[in-house]
């Protein structure tokens, strides 16, 4: 479901917006969070569930959940600053990601790069969360969230192409991001995970 959604995602964009600048600079914008977060994704996905399952195993459940809350802390506190640094290293970033771009197209990507920094926070986030249901053996959720992030992104291409153009698919976009932790938590509702941040 979501693969064929995620081919409407792509469809929508560019039946909307088509080959033009303003798709260039957003999918060159985009780029750069996934870029900034494959820093500690990696690192993420590679450990998180083995030392996690470790610390259930050698002290009980109330420390893998205190592992996952200071990760959790750790994680947000880092790509915080990821952002921030990010936002105002945003042209230099750009002109060595896309050297290409002159003028306008410059300014967008940068502008779009801002507005799109704090998908990183998000993805983050979902990838701690992830880690820590599929350890539990919960494969369901995790599995889902790609379904609330197309919809909501072909719901802003949609109407962004008529309101507010590129801009508005960027912060749709966000949206999108930060809506797949939403999804999780609703399974997380009431245990002492990720709810301390």
């Amino acid at each position: 479901m979501s693969k064929v959604l995620g081919f409407f995602r792509e469809t929508a964009l560019a039946g909307v917006f088509g080959a033009t600048t303003a798709t260039d600079a957003y999918l060159v914008a985009t780029i750069i969070p996934w870029m900034l977060f494959s820093v500690v994704g990696t690192a993420l996905s590679t450990t998180l569930i083995p030392v996690f399952t470790q610390r259930v195993h050698d002290e009980g459940e109330e420390a893998g959940q205190r592992f996952i809350n200071t990760l959790v802390n750790f994680i947000l506190l880092f790509c915080l600053v990821m952002v921030i640094v990010g936002a105002f290293g945003a042209p230099w970033i750009v002109k060595i990601v896309a050297r290409g771009f002159q003028g306008e197209a410059v300014n967008l990507t940068i502008t779009l790069t801002r507005l799109l920094l704090p998908m990183m926070v998000f993805l983050a986030l979902t990838a701690v969360l992830t880690g820590y249901l599929q350890a539990e053996e919960r494969f369901t959720w995790p599995a889902l969230v790609g379904i609330p992030f197309n919809v909501i992104m072909i719901l802003a291409i949609i109407i962004s192409g008529k309101s507010f153009g590129i801009i508005g698919v960027a912060v749709g976009s966000v949206l999108a991001t930060a809506s797949q932790i939403l999804i999780m938590l609703l399974v997380l509702k009431g245990r002492n995970i990720a709810t301390g941040w």
